[in-house]
């Protein structure tokens, strides 16, 4: 019977993966590179809904990839400065040296080197 520790480890090996197998969390993560965002800017960039990109960066947060903080009026999300394990640390920096040559990664940072979140605010 396996322990309940070795249990743990295989929902937070099974937590990472799942949330690394979404290509718009990919695109997210590759965007939190740049600099901390706010979910307006990332929803911004995506063209998505305010719930759709909550709820992708839930599931980053749970697998221990994003960390949050508020910011005054806003919540701004940053990769993970401390990964939880080797194995996090690992995917984080793979997924940094991944998808240099992406169009739709290399679109996503031109959108959030010329945008912040008060212009952001106001199109709105």
């Amino acid at each position: 019977m396996p322990s309940l520790e070795g249990m743990s480890v295989l929902k937070e090996t099974s937590r990472l993966f799942k949330a690394l197998s979404d290509e718009t969390r990919l695109r997210i993560l590759k965007m939190l590179e740049i600099r901390p965002l706010c979910v307006c800017e990332i929803q911004y960039a995506l063209k998505g809904s305010q719930p759709n990109v909550s709820h992708h960066l839930k599931t980053l947060s749970e697998a221990g990839l994003v960390e949050h903080r508020r910011d005054g009026l806003w919540v701004a999300y940053r990769l993970a400065d401390n990964p939880e394990t080797p194995l996090h640390a690992t995917m984080l920096a793979l997924v940094r040296r991944l998808l240099k040559e992406d169009s739709r990664v290399a679109g996503d940072h031109a959108v959030i080197k010329g945008i912040d979140r008060v212009s952001v605010s106001l199109k709105k």
